[in-house]
This record gives C-alpha cells, structure tokens and sequence, in this order.
C-alpha cells in the first residue's frame, strides 16, 4: 500500500469515529430533551389534577329549621346559612321567601320559626 491510500484511510476513520460522536451526542441530546419534555408534561397534569380536586368536592343541600332570635333579619340569616359560593344573598334571600311562603319585605317576629337552605361537603 502506498502512502496516500493510508492517509485516506486513516482520514476516513478519523472521518467515522468523529461522525459516529457526532451521532452519539445527538442521540444524548434527543434523550435529554425527551426526558425534559415528559417531565413538564407530567408536571403540569400533576398541578392541574391537584388544582381540579379542590372544586370536586360535591356539597349537599340540606334544610334546617331555626327559631327567630330578637333582631333577626332575613340578611342577618343569609350571612349566617347562605353558602360562601353563593353568587349574591339577594337570591339567597328569596330562596329562603319562596321556602317559607313569606314576602322579602315581612317582618320576622321573635319566637317563630322558618326554614332555611345550607350547604355542607359532608353527607348526613
């Protein structure tokens, strides 16, 4: 063999051995950036399971017959009974009316007794 075929040679083993590097550090760059991905995609479902749990708990509706105190009102009662989700005590307010057969303008007297709605995560 001559000297220029030699040369060629070793030029294209050099040539391999650094294409076959190259290869390998892509592969390691396509394995990291895949690992990179999964692991925010499962973050990320993760944080948004945890964050869906908190509005999953079903409430119940229960009604609850209470005695009229001196100085009741129909909002004084709403701020106690009406349920922190409630979008406004006004409907709260005429639920409680419609429960009761009685006007939103009535007076409430001491001594009687009405039923209201309230809410609980708890089954009774």
């Amino acid at each position: 063999m001559n000297t220029t075929t030699q040369k060629r040679r070793g030029y294209s083993k050099q040539n391999a051995k650094r294409r076959a590097q190259v290869r390998r550090q892509k592969g390691i760059l396509l394995l990291i950036s895949c690992m990179f991905f999964c692991s925010v995609v499962i973050l990320g479902t993760t944080i948004s399971a945890k964050a869906d749990t908190k509005d999953d708990v079903p409430e119940y509706t229960y009604y609850k017959t209470i005695e009229i105190q001196d100085g009741d009102s129909l909002w004084s009662i709403a701020s106690v009974y009406a349920p922190q989700n409630h979008q406004d005590t006004r409907s709260y307010i005429k639920e409680v009316c419609a429960l009761n057969h009685i006007s939103e303008n009535q007076m409430l007297h001491e001594g009687a007794t009405i039923t209201v709605p309230y809410q609980s995560a708890l089954r009774h």
